[in-house]
């Protein structure tokens, strides 16, 4: 069961998981009618599913959260908590998303509250790059 329903979203004394930071976050980009889409890297699975899903497109270290902006930008979100460190294959697939030109950030927050923050902030960075 998540954190969430039980805790306040800022309360620092929780041990959140990311599952927790990135039901927050989602919650966040539906109230705010944002369009997204999450990656289900995570998690374990057999061989042959695991071989059947490489075959079917799915990358590994692809982020977390990708949010569908106007003007045809997509941002990536990777969600970790802090004790959370990126993979070697994350950081090489994050860097190549980088050089094709998207934007991609690491949430690294101590709260879910702390984590929508993080987003908020992207969001009005999208915002203004937009109008300038």
């Amino acid at each position: 069961m998540s954190n969430l329903a039980r805790f306040a979203y800022d309360d620092r004394s929780i041990q959140w998981s990311e599952s927790d930071l990135q039901m927050a976050v989602a919650s966040l980009l539906r109230q705010l009618g944002i369009t997204f889409a999450a990656d289900m890297n995570a998690g374990r699975r057999s061989t042959r599913r695991g071989a059947r899903l490489k075959h079917e497109g799915m990358a590994a270290g692809e982020p977390d959260l990708r949010l569908y902006m106007p003007g045809g930008q997509v941002i990536f979100i990777e969600m970790k908590t802090m004790r959370g460190k990126l993979s070697k294959v994350q950081r090489e697939r994050h860097d190549r998303l980088r050089q094709l030109g998207f934007e991609v950030h690491v949430c690294q927050e101590p709260t879910p509250a702390a984590a929508q923050d993080f987003v908020l902030g992207l969001l009005n960075l999208a915002k203004k790059s937009k109008t300038v």
